[in-house]
């Protein structure tokens, strides 16, 4: 994995920004693949607190991004890679705000492998 130049604080803090705007909305939603509904499960979360988990998030808990979404659907939106300590797990959190209908989505939500 490549990992880009850290953007400068005050682009992740606007993306952060953004994105607990998006929550304020009742507009983000954690992608239901197996490995996050596995992870929430095994730590005793349910979405919704994942959620918060993500609405808490701070600067320097940014590892990598923006980078281009490998996903064809949403190629035009950008992705953002997050580590946070959540009940002494380190958890991996990939987000993507869609530019089609301005929703978070929440990619990736597990233990950081």
């Amino acid at each position: 994995m490549v990992i880009s130049k850290k953007p400068p604080n005050k682009e992740i803090e606007k993306f952060l920004s953004q994105v607990r705007q998006v929550i304020d909305n009742n507009n983000a939603h954690l992608i239901p693949r197996k490995k996050n509904l596995d992870y929430l499960s095994e730590i005793g979360l349910k979405v919704s607190d994942a959620i918060e988990e993500v609405y808490d998030l701070k600067c320097q808990e940014h590892i990598d991004g923006p980078k281009p979404n490998d996903n064809i659907k949403h190629s035009e939106d950008d992705v953002w890679m997050l580590k946070k300590q959540i009940d002494g797990q380190n958890t991996y959190i990939k987000l993507s705000i869609m530019l089609c209908n301005g929703q978070l989505a929440i990619i990736s939500f597990h233990t950081n492998d």
